[in-house]
Formats: C-alpha cells, sequence, structure tokens
C-alpha cells in the first residue's frame, strides 16, 4: 500500500505541475491542446483511483465513516478534480480579459493544492496509516 500511496503522491504532483504549467501557457499566450488532455484525463483517473481508495476505507470493518467526512471528500474533489478540468474546457469561451483568465487559473491553481492538502489531511486523521498497511499487505 506505500507504492499506491507514492504514486497518488507523485500523480497529485504532475497535475499540480501541469496546472502551474498551463497558467504559465496562458501568460504566454501558448495555446498548448495535449497539456489540456493531459490534465483532463490526469484528473479523471486521479478521481476514479480515489472513489475506489475510499471504497475500499470504506468497507475496512474497523473504519468508521463519520458524515462530516463525506462533505470533506466531496469537497476535496470539487476543488482537486471538478474546478480545473472545468475551467480549462471553458476556458476558450469564455469572453474576459486575459489578467483575469491568468487570475483564474492561479486561483484554481491554488484550490487544487488546498484540496490535496485536505484529501491527505483526512486520510492521516481519520484512519490508522499503519493499521492500513497491516491489512492490506
Amino acid at each position: 500500500m506505500v507504492k499506491n500511496r507514492l504514486l497518488d503522491l507523485f500523480l497529485h504532483i504532475l497535475l499540480v505541475g501541469a496546472l502551474v504549467f498551463f497558467t504559465i501557457f496562458i501568460y504566454f499566450e501558448i495555446k498548448n491542446i495535449f497539456l489540456s488532455y493531459f490534465i483532463i484525463i490526469l484528473s479523471t483517473i486521479l478521481f476514479i483511483s480515489k472513489l475506489i481508495n475510499w471504497k475500499i476505507i470504506e468497507n475496512l470493518k474497523h473504519y468508521k465513516i463519520k458524515s462530516n467526512n463525506y462533505f470533506n471528500w466531496l469537497l476535496t474533489s470539487i476543488l482537486t478534480y471538478f474546478v480545473p478540468v472545468y475551467c480549462i474546457v471553458q476556458e476558450p469561451h469564455l469572453i474576459v480579459n486575459r489578467y483575469i483568465s491568468i487570475l483564474t487559473f492561479i486561483i484554481i491553481t491554488i484550490l487544487a493544492i488546498i484540496g490535496i492538502l485536505i484529501d491527505k489531511e483526512i486520510f492521516i486523521k481519520n484512519f490508522k496509516i499503519k493499521n492500513y498497511d497491516e491489512k492490506t499487505l
């Protein structure tokens, strides 16, 4: 399970890096359709893997999920996966100033980082990692 968490961390760092490069490309007015598709596909893969991980955690007998955690997981998903994809898909159709667009993507990148940190905090706070590794290995 340690390898899975390291892969998850690597993919999230890759997502944040792609969002940063996308923002830089927007600043220099460079259109990169491959980076847009990469962010959309990576967000989809990470969201599906996150759903699978949450279901595995939920099915473990010794772990009781609080109702507040569902809200936190929903918030994490929206901040990390849905908002960046939505803004990337809608960006060509927006009629706004270029600087507003750059500011929007900077805010989106910060929100994605916050979403990732919230997700890691939820996982560490509400679940004993040591027990999780022993049960799954």
